[in-house]
């Protein structure tokens, strides 16, 4: 704890955690955790960060399995295999709301007050959600009934389909969005409120990976 340089435990030694993030509001941390060494799947966790109220798990389950991350790649692919120990989870900015992707891959929308999870329907999904305050929604690069590419997920779980990009999106205060174009090939594509599309990067010797505003 700052600016004091105090330490506190939050998690008990018999468990792994995986993926934290603190929320928008500081207050508190998410976390997925399994047991150990049996290696159960607890889910997803909110910790609080003071003694005022306990842990309330968020999802059951979905949690990266024991030594994923020890086996992670130094840089993510980019791609749905990510998830299998990146686990990413993206809050709204108000701290109502979390995008959550499982160790799967399956994305699920949860309601931090009432601790509702409802599941998208948007698997194989490529890196974090991004918030986009222009749609009031997260955006999301995924797969949903055989198709893919970027999906709004709004409130009550409701989801529309976006660009057709591969994978990472970031989004701009005017609605526009940068993302993975190709997963095959990765370049970087920016894509205008209005729909109009230009590409950001085209040197065949990088491959790009997590594009931030």
């Amino acid at each position: 704890q700052l600016p004091e340089g105090s330490v506190s435990t939050l998690t008990a030694d018999d468990t792994a955690e995986y993926g934290p993030r603190l929320t928008p509001d500081g207050s508190e941390v998410a976390v997925w955790r399994r047991s150990r060494p049996g290696g159960t799947d607890e889910g997803l966790w909110l910790m609080p960060l003071t003694p005022d109220g306990g842990p309330r798990q968020l999802l059951a389950t979905g949690s990266p399995a024991l030594g994923s991350a020890s086996a992670r790649p130094a840089v993510p692919d980019g791609g749905a295999s990510d998830a299998a120990w990146l686990a990413p989870l993206t809050f709204s900015p108000d701290t109502t709301s979390a995008l959550a992707v499982s160790a799967a891959g399956e994305a699920f929308r949860v309601n931090l007050a009432n601790r509702a999870a409802r599941s998208t329907g948007i698997t194989d999904v490529a890196g974090p959600a991004a918030w986009s305050a222009a749609d009031d929604a997260f955006v999301v690069a995924g797969t949903r009934a055989g198709e893919t590419g970027l999906w709004f997920v709004s409130d009550g779980s409701l989801v529309s389909a976006g660009p057709d990009l591969d994978g990472w999106p970031a989004t701009a205060p005017d609605g526009g969005i940068v993302g993975i174009a190709s997963m095959s090939t990765p370049r970087l594509e920016y894509v205008s409120r209005a729909g109009e599309r230009r590409p950001i990067t085209s040197a065949p010797e990088y491959e790009d990976r997590q594009p931030r505003f």
